[in-house]
């Protein structure tokens, strides 16, 4: 009993230096995660209106895709200083969509990758984390949304995004959003387990 005291200890204190850590680095770099937030915000919102937009919309404009992508995506960047293309892993012309199917892939997965990956490094960026750190958080809406489009890291969102809700950084709104669009089959599961 002692030694499971012990270790209980000890794992609860590395979790919680872990998540001080955590909290000093985001709170250091919040700029950057800010700024790396508005460009996904950014790019969600392009292909979003794009999508959203009916074919005899885009065909009355005049434009094609890629007319559309400099226009109304790389021409409107809000954090100048982030070149949208590397950000999608671009680095060669041809390796541009050319399409706006093929543009919203690469745009859900390479912002559920950086969703992922600013979790793992600062923990969640909730709402309130942002604004705790950076002071101010006027984008579209919360940064779940990343994790409800289609994109090829389902599984590790899931698990990033429970934990994140066990450790209160993201609301019960936000992970029972995540769990209606993004897993219906889990949010029904938990829904009949209550």
């Amino acid at each position: 009993m002692k030694h499971l005291l012990s270790i209980s200890l000890l794992l609860f204190s590395v979790f919680l230096f872990s998540q001080v850590e955590k909290d000093s680095l985001f709170k250091k770099d919040a700029a950057l995660i800010y700024n790396t937030l508005k460009v996904m915000h950014h790019l969600e919102r392009a292909v979003m209106q794009y999508h959203l937009m009916p074919e005899q919309d885009r065909i009355s404009t005049g434009q094609n895709f890629q007319e559309y992508l400099e226009a109304n995506v790389l021409a409107t960047n809000p954090v100048p200083d982030v070149d949208l293309l590397r950000y999608l892993e671009i680095y060669i012309k041809k390796d541009v969509p050319q399409n706006w199917k093929s543009f919203m892939a690469r745009v859900n997965n390479t912002n559920a990758k950086m969703l992922l990956t600013l979790a793992d490094k600062y923990g969640y960026p909730s709402q309130q984390r942002v604004e705790k750190y950076a002071g101010a958080y006027n984008l579209p809406n919360a940064s779940v949304i990343f994790a409800v489009r289609p994109n090829r890291y389902y599984d590790e969102m899931a698990k990033m995004l429970k934990k994140a809700h066990k450790k209160g950084d993201l609301s019960d709104h936000d992970y029972n959003l995540f769990l209606a669009i993004g897993g219906e089959k889990q949010y029904l599961l938990t829904r009949l387990k209550k």
